[in-house]
C-alpha cells in the first residue's frame, strides 16, 4: 500500500511526502528506489537522485527497465542531443 501512495504523492510533485514514505519502508524494493529516484530527477535533484541509486544498488536491489529510464533523466546533459552529435560525426 505505500508503494501506491507513494508513487501518488511523486506524480502531484509532493517530493517530501514521497521522501518521507520511502525512510518508512524497512525493505524498499525495486518499484520504491524507482519512484524515489524518477521523484528527484523530476524536480531537478540530480545528485540526490544518483545517490539513491547507488543505495539501491549497494543493498543489492536489482534494477529494472524504469529504474534506467529514470536514472537517465537524473542525466544533466540531453542524452539525445549527445547521441545526435554522435551520429552526424559517423
Amino acid at each position: 500500500m505505500n508503494f501506491k501512495l507513494q508513487r501518488s504523492y511523486s506524480s502531484f510533485g509532493y517530493l517530501q511526502q514521497t521522501v518521507t514514505l520511502f525512510k518508512k519502508s524497512h525493505n524498499p524494493n525495486v518499484f520504491f528506489y524507482t519512484t524515489i529516484i524518477h521523484s528527484h530527477a523530476m524536480n531537478n535533484l540530480h545528485n540526490e537522485a544518483l545517490v539513491y541509486y547507488i543505495q539501491m544498488l549497494m543493498e543489492n536491489v536489482e534494477p529494472n527497465a524504469f529504474t534506467f529510464s529514470a536514472i537517465l533523466k537524473a542525466c544533466p546533459f540531453d542524452l539525445g542531443r549527445a547521441l545526435q552529435i554522435g551520429r552526424a560525426h559517423v
